[in-house]
């Protein structure tokens, strides 16, 4: 979210939403929410859910246990700073999770993931002994493959 997207596409794509009556996620790097409070606090007004994303969309696969817990507490802190709560639900950054990922989630009570694509519905994932809930992602639903890998586009 450069400043296009903060100052000029979600105000249009808030008033759509609110248009329609419709209730959305979002899942929002702690830096991102940090560099907009306004425009968190405005998604929390409008009845929105705030989602874990990272600090700076840092993927997980990259980074050892502590480093990930450490994102993952530093998030958490800025949204419930910003927002009053603490996030039920992650994302991962660049849909990466590692082989930790799930475990410390789970671990500080996340109730969902979303960063998996092992079906079009959501599913269970055990996490050694426990599980979490998986509402899983495609690659249909967002932007960035289309314009990545289209030679005609996104130049």
């Amino acid at each position: 979210m450069r400043e296009y997207g903060p100052s000029v596409a979600m105000p249009r794509i808030l008033d759509l939403l609110d248009d329609y009556g419709i209730k959305a996620s979002f899942f929002i790097p702690g830096f991102i929410a940090e560099t907009h409070i306004e425009l968190i606090e405005d998604l929390v007004l409008r009845g929105h859910e705030i989602g874990h994303h990272g600090y700076m969309h840092e993927p997980p696969a990259t980074l050892n246990k502590e480093e990930e817990a450490e994102v993952l507490d530093r998030g958490t802190a800025i949204l419930k700073k910003i927002t009053g709560n603490v996030p039920a639900g992650y994302r991962s950054p660049s849909w990466e999770l590692s082989n930790n990922s799930l475990q410390l989630l789970h671990d500080r009570g996340f109730e969902y993931d979303s960063s998996l694509m092992g079906n079009d519905i959501p599913y269970i994932v055990n996490v050694g002994s426990e599980s979490i809930v998986e509402v899983p992602i495609h690659w249909e639903l967002d932007d960035h493959p289309f314009f990545n890998y289209s030679p005609y586009l996104g130049q």
